[in-house]
């Protein structure tokens, strides 16, 4: 299926026309050149956008908020989990939220200093302090099911050492994508390893 028109299969016993079959070969090459366009666009932007401050994409950290920043550089709004804008001249931006969120990661942060992350998982899971994922649902091998809401000791590490509390902003870091992924010199091709 094409943009123009749609190549039937081929019935047993028939041959589609040389003209059709080179124009069908044409087509589907062209697509795929227009992915990977679009692939090293989108990296490049992502890069261009982290690099002057604004997100790129993807949840708010612990203790954080997605913003809209309106083109005169203040903030417009808060963003809901999931809602995107496309205004011309907005950003999203990551800022600190006004609620206990916040308190807690100042908490952990100032709190590894001195105390094992997996003994500071178990203390908070103790005092009844939601995590990050509690009440929102995950899918492992097919099922789906509610985080439990306790702290480990990988999520405590992870935003001890988040940099985004200096205010820089990582890109990159879980590159996904089929046709390109970021390196450090700019789009990259997938390899098998």
């Amino acid at each position: 299926v094409f943009m123009t028109r749609v190549c039937g299969p081929i019935g047993i016993g028939e041959k589609m026309p040389l003209g059709d079959l080179l124009q069908a070969a044409m087509d589907y090459s062209q697509a795929g050149a227009f992915r990977r366009e679009l692939a090293a666009k989108m990296l490049y932007s992502q890069a261009q956008l982290t690099s002057q401050g604004w997100s790129a994409g993807g949840r708010a950290p612990y203790g954080f908020q997605r913003v809209l920043i309106g083109p005169d550089g203040q903030v417009d709004r808060a963003l809901r989990d999931g809602e995107s804008i496309r205004n011309r001249g907005y950003h999203v931006a990551m800022l600190p939220k006004n609620d206990e969120t916040w308190h807690i990661r100042c908490r952990i942060k100032r709190e590894l200093t001195t105390t094992p992350a997996s003994l500071l998982a178990r203390q908070l899971t103790r005092e009844g302090i939601p995590s990050p994922d509690a009440g929102r649902t995950r899918h492992d091998q097919g099922i789906d099911h509610l985080a439990s809401g306790g702290w480990h000791a990988t999520t405590i590490s992870n935003i001890g050492r988040s940099p985004i509390d200096a205010g820089i902003i990582v890109n990159g870091r879980r590159s996904m994508g089929d046709q390109l992924r970021h390196s450090p010199d700019g789009p990259r091709e997938l390899v098998e390893a």
